[in-house]
């Protein structure tokens, strides 16, 4: 959503292909359908439920096959196929550290590994994968190592932002969780002062 919003921004014609049956699924539903209408206001074209199987590139054009059947060309592709921690190559092996499956350094509370002099934070423990969180990790790491050993890391409500167009932000409990975990919830949805954009607050009813 970030790059089409900013190649769009730039002047390119450009297409979002989303695999899911709506954006940020992370979110509230209802701020995902929002976002896609703005963004399709501004000139973005959205396909949702869509895979691609093939991509091939014949001069100066890029054919893309999707999974059902049908094709499309266009001058540039970006493909987003998620982040995987980039351990490869650092001799975490050789040096005895226990790695998961997926490349992902294994730490305890504190992000030490199992070889008591190394330590890890941030993507590469693949627990969230944010900027900030990885900041906050190295103060845990930081505090174990100089201070009094009693910070820990609170991975519960962890603000996120997507720097689309409009951006989209979100703390908490989604709507679907809070009434998983607690059953009776209350939700409201009054529109933002600053724009159309919906602002959605969920609260444990007394």
């Amino acid at each position: 959503m970030e790059f089409a919003s900013i190649f769009n921004g730039l002047g390119a014609r450009t297409s979002l292909l989303y695999r899911g049956e709506h954006l940020i699924k992370e979110f509230d539903a209802d701020l995902g359908i929002t976002l896609a209408v703005e963004m399709e206001k501004k000139g973005i074209k959205i396909r949702f439920k869509t895979l691609i199987s093939k991509i091939e590139k014949t001069g100066d054009e890029i054919r893309v096959t999707l999974a059902d059947g049908t094709t499309g060309s266009c001058d540039v592709l970006m493909y987003a196929t998620g982040r995987a921690p980039n351990t490869k190559g650092l001799g975490l092996e050789e040096a005895g550290v226990k790695m998961a499956d997926n490349g992902a350094v294994i730490v305890d509370e504190q992000f030490q590994t199992n070889v008591e002099s190394i330590h890890a934070i941030g993507d590469v423990v693949d627990r969230m994968q944010l900027t900030p969180v990885a900041l906050a990790e190295g103060m845990v790491v930081a505090d174990r190592l100089f201070n009094t050993h009693s910070r820990q890391m609170d991975y519960q409500f962890v603000p996120t932002a997507v720097f689309s167009h409009p951006n989209v932000g979100t703390v908490g409990l989604t709507e679907a969780q809070a009434r998983a975990k607690y059953g009776d919830v209350k939700s409201s949805a009054p529109t933002s002062r600053r724009s159309s954009t919906p602002c959605r607050t969920v609260t444990k009813r007394p």
